[in-house]
């Protein structure tokens, strides 16, 4: 055997080798490849998850703010409601005052 008949069985060899290698990678890669779309799906899926959760936080802030601002409002009208309250208690002993005096001409 020479040089050439050496390297032609070399190549012969290599040739084989990587069909084998070719046939039991190309599952390997198909599944690599699922894989990876599986992969950015699932990222993909987290980012939105990210980002709803982020507007609901935000959503929640600008709630809070709401609750705070009807507190002080509702706050404004009980203290209304009170001096209201003193207002008509006045106005009920004028008013008792003024049928007394209507009452004994007084």
């Amino acid at each position: 055997m020479d040089k050439k008949d050496l390297d032609q069985i070399a190549s012969l060899l290599d040739e084989k080798l990587n069909e084998k290698l070719d046939e039991k990678l190309d599952p390997i890669k198909s599944q690599v490849n699922e894989n990876t779309q599986i992969l950015k799906a699932l990222l993909h899926s987290s980012e939105v998850s990210k980002a709803k959760m982020d507007k609901m936080s935000n959503d929640i802030s600008h709630i809070q703010g709401d609750i705070e601002h009807i507190k002080k409002n509702i706050d404004g009208i009980n203290d209304n409601i009170d001096v209201l309250k003193s207002i008509s208690g006045h106005h009920e002993v004028d008013i008792g005052v003024l049928k007394k005096k209507a009452m004994y001409g007084k």
